[in-house]
């Protein structure tokens, strides 16, 4: 059986570039920055520091928390972002988390940890590609 597989975090949106868009840039020539990997670690380690220290009301950060993200990946970076570009990041981490946890909740796709692909069978995607062009 045939597998086909898609690595993950390959949006060209997403992945690494040496583009950054500086945060004083009018609205009307902006385009999305490109993450490299290393910079995505960096963040996440920002929010978890965030997180423990408290800087959280339920899922989402505080004011004083978003804050705490934006000094702490700033000084870790050598960025200037501002606190937009760091909350428009989050949210499509959340996406893509979301949408990674509904595909591997169906039967028959796994994540195969040493490439970082999704693998299922060519029948799969076969179906999941027909009910894809349905909507």
């Amino acid at each position: 059986m045939d597998s086909h597989s898609t690595e993950m975090g390959s949006d060209p949106q997403q992945e690494s570039s040496d583009a950054q868009v500086p945060a004083n840039m009018g609205l009307e020539s902006r385009r999305n920055v490109r993450w490299k990997p290393a910079e995505r670690m960096t963040f996440i380690a920002a929010c978890e520091t965030a997180i423990a220290e408290g800087y959280r009301h339920g899922r989402c950060f505080t004011k004083q928390g978003w804050e705490h993200v934006v000094a702490l990946f700033n000084s870790s970076s050598g960025y200037n972002w501002t606190k937009q570009q760091l909350r428009n990041h989050w949210a499509t981490m959340r996406r893509d988390h979301k949408r990674l946890r509904e595909l591997l909740s169906c039967n028959g796709v796994v994540y195969d940890l040493p490439t970082g692909h999704i693998v299922a069978s060519e029948e799969w995607w076969t179906r999941k590609i027909r009910v894809r062009r349905q909507f």
